[in-house]
C-alpha cells in the first residue's frame, strides 16, 4: 500500500506487470463498504489516509 500526491496530470503506470496486476482508486468510504475488501487492506488504506492527514482517501 502506498499513499502520497500525484502531481496533476499525472498518471501511474505498471511497470512490473509480472509484479503488479493491476492499479485501482478507491476512496475510503468505498472500501469500507466493500464487502470484497479484505480487512487488512482496509486497515492499510485507514492508516495511509490517517498518515496524509485527511478525514478520507478521496481528500
Amino acid at each position: 500500500m502506498l499513499a502520497g500526491e500525484l502531481p496533476e496530470g499525472a498518471e501511474p503506470v505498471i511497470a512490473s506487470p509480472e509484479e503488479v496486476a493491476d492499479i485501482r482508486w478507491e476512496s475510503l468510504p468505498a472500501l469500507e463498504l466493500d464487502t470484497a475488501c479484505p480487512p487488512w487492506t482496509l486497515r492499510s488504506v485507514q492508516q495511509a489516509t490517517a498518515a496524509l492527514g485527511r478525514t478520507s482517501a478521496a481528500d
